[in-house]
């Protein structure tokens, strides 16, 4: 309007119609590339506005989830913040503590939490009394750990997750399990005993029943009943007593005693016994090794190896006896180790050597290998079972040396 006149103009110079018309493109173009720099802005934010919907609602399934979650679970969750008080608790939590959940949140934790908190275990059970029963629980924590991003905010330690679990059915179980296998355990040894007792009776039986009738044997018939009696009461004798030391073993009575001299005088005895003199019986390892050891139950648990060893070995081949050091750093073990030239040891019978009543052996009780196995784990010690090269059985006890 001013450049054509219908305005006046003002104090300043007019611009010439070249610079005015250049001036008004320029605007123009900035007035079109700002609008449509607001409109794809317009667009971008609408879609962000989406986004941030989606996320929203994506937030809280995922809130609606964990919470569904975290409330099926039979596990009690607590949050516990660095006062001691309840920030979050689940239903479990509620009913294994028999506390309400509004009277767990925003509230401190029981004593004996706080107790397990102030421990250094991060894993603990303990029993305890809730609501007048009795409970077995099995506790954890985890330290929740929350960083402020920066130099000026450190880490800390702001909340505590503490899962508890209610044991006491399993505990119950398991009592009821074990009680269940010592009465099934007891049934089989009972079988096994009336199995291992029939025999000698029945011949001791057959055997009176004869002697009874002089007129129908002779004198010689009569001796060799009277022996097989004798015999067989010699075998219920030893039946019993075995199982006694196995039903009831002894405490050991330990004393400082040299085993290599022990054991010396174990392998003399075998050697001289009558029936096994066809055989070799050598013995190897230290000189003098003294540990703490009751004496008699590692010479009864020596002569049971070596009789199945000596037993087991064919006439003329050798049967070896070694007492050594487990190793030659440490002095904390010895070893007996007894090697036989025998067939071995069946493979169906392995996992069974050392129950009782588990016998190859004729006239055998089964009772000699479990008898070892209780003196060997009642000093703290095990036993191992080999096949060295060439054939036979590789018995290794390992006994601790004690306090000497």
């Amino acid at each position: 309007f001013q450049l054509y006149g219908i305005l006046p103009a003002g104090s300043e110079a007019l611009p010439s119609p070249y610079e005015f018309m250049s001036a008004g493109v320029a605007h123009l173009g900035a007035f079109y590339l700002i609008a449509i720099l607001a409109g794809r802005l317009a667009t971008m934010l609408e879609a962000e506005s989406a986004l941030a919907s989606s996320a929203q609602y994506d937030l809280q399934r995922v809130m609606e989830l964990h919470a569904t979650v975290l409330e099926a679970l039979p596990l009690g969750v607590l949050t516990v913040d660095s006062a001691g008080k309840i920030s979050t608790a689940n239903q479990a939590a509620a009913w294994i503590l028999d506390i309400p959940i509004e009277e767990l949140i925003g509230h401190a934790l029981p004593g004996f939490l706080i107790q397990f908190l102030e421990g250094e275990e991060n894993y603990s059970s303990l029993t305890t009394t809730l609501g007048e029963k009795e409970r077995q629980l099995s506790l954890s924590r985890a330290h929740v750990k929350w960083s402020g991003g920066g130099e000026i905010v450190p880490p800390r330690i702001d909340l505590t997750l503490l899962v508890l679990e209610d044991r006491t059915d399993l505990y119950g179980l398991e009592r009821r399990l074990r009680e269940q296998e010592r009465l099934a355990s007891i049934g089989e040894l009972a079988a096994a005993i009336a199995h291992e007792i029939r025999n000698p009776l029945a011949s001791m039986s057959g055997s009176l029943e004869l002697l009874q009738s002089p007129e129908s044997t002779t004198d010689e018939q009569r001796y060799k009943l009277r022996s097989i009696v004798s015999r067989e009461v010699e075998q219920l004798n030893r039946l019993v007593d075995n199982f006694l030391v196995y039903a009831r073993p002894s405490q050991p009575n330990y004393l400082t005693v040299d085993v290599v001299h022990l054991a010396r005088e174990v392998a003399d005895a075998i050697r001289h016994d009558p029936g096994w003199r066809e055989r070799e019986l050598s013995m190897l390892g230290e000189s003098q090794l003294l540990a703490s050891v009751d004496p008699e139950q590692v010479r009864q648990l020596l002569w049971n190896i070596l009789r199945n060893a000596v037993e087991a070995s064919p006439e003329g081949k050798p049967v070896s006896l070694n007492v050594e050091f487990e190793t030659v750093e440490s002095a904390g073990w010895f070893v007996m180790e007894v090697i036989d030239c025998g067939t071995g040891i069946d493979p169906m019978i392995r996992d069974t050597l050392f129950e009782p009543f588990k016998t190859t052996k004729q006239g055998g009780t089964g009772l000699g290998l479990s008898i070892v196995h209780r003196i060997v784990e009642g000093h703290g010690g095990y036993i191992d079972l080999g096949s060295p090269e060439g054939g036979g059985t590789e018995v290794r006890v390992v006994l601790p040396v004690g306090n000497i």
